[in-house]
């Protein structure tokens, strides 16, 4: 497990790892390092979910707070292909990302205005910017 003594650095640096095998009872599911990127291969989602770097390790910590075991797997793996499509991905990204700040929006009637005033700005969050703004709201209720 993660917690593990023996695997403390994954705990640190989960990003300096190939993958991860998190449990919930009758549950699996899979993070995965695929060439440069991170995937949730969760069979509860319609396809796979990209994860940054940044949001990794976020994301574990949700996981263990769910309830879920965490072990990571260490050893030689295939080559992932670099040449991953992410043309599907790209489109549900983007609709995610304008769900995620409308969610946000709609939580702050205060900051209504001043998210779709950044929302319509050059600089646009990341869905994982906005998922660990709202993690972080909803850690602090």
């Amino acid at each position: 497990p993660i917690r593990s003594d023996a695997v403390g650095q994954a705990r640190a640096q989960p990003v300096q790892e190939q993958a991860f095998i998190c449990n919930q009872e009758l549950h699996w599911l899979t993070l995965r390092k695929l060439g440069s990127q991170w995937w949730n291969l969760n069979s509860m989602l319609s396809q796979p979910e990209r994860i940054s770097d940044t949001y990794l390790a976020m994301f574990i910590d949700q996981l263990e707070r769910e309830g879920f075991t965490v072990f990571v797997v260490q050893g030689v793996f295939p080559e992932a292909s670099s040449q991953v499509d992410t043309s599907t991905f790209d489109d549900e990204e983007s609709q995610l990302q304008q769900a995620l700040a409308l969610s946000l929006a709609q939580d702050t009637p205060s900051t209504a205005s001043s998210s779709a005033t950044s929302a319509s700005s050059s600089k646009v969050l990341s869905s994982e910017e906005l998922r660990a703004k709202r993690l972080a709201k909803l850690s602090s209720s």
